[in-house]
């Protein structure tokens, strides 16, 4: 984290502090009050998704034609792949509690 500026340092704060509070307030809630199994997983999910974009602050602040080139790389706090492979498992995990909702 030495490497960022601060904008990017609350970029990952903010993130982080959103994934904490969708899952502590998610297994309040399905513990305590009367909230599926479903909707629990769908949390998980979306707060993975926040958690995986927080490993990739300066993505905030790059221009949306620069990220969608080919020739850029983004720059992450861990592994490209594993940053990637969070992001996209969270998003599988949210859309799988979806439709598992709807049917």
């Amino acid at each position: 984290m030495k490497s960022l500026n601060f904008k990017e340092k609350m970029v990952v704060c903010i993130c982080w502090l959103i994934t904490l509070f969708m899952c502590s307030s998610g297994g309040y809630k399905f513990t305590q009050e009367s909230l599926s199994a479903l909707e629990l997983v769908n949390i998980i999910g979306v707060s993975l998704i926040f958690f995986g974009i927080s490993l990739a602050p300066k993505m905030f602040f790059t221009p949306i034609k620069q990220l969608f080139s080919t020739t850029y790389k983004l720059d992450t706090l861990v592994n490209d792949k594993l940053q990637q492979s969070i992001v996209i498992s969270g998003f599988l995990i949210s859309m799988f509690a979806l439709l598992a909702e709807v049917m």
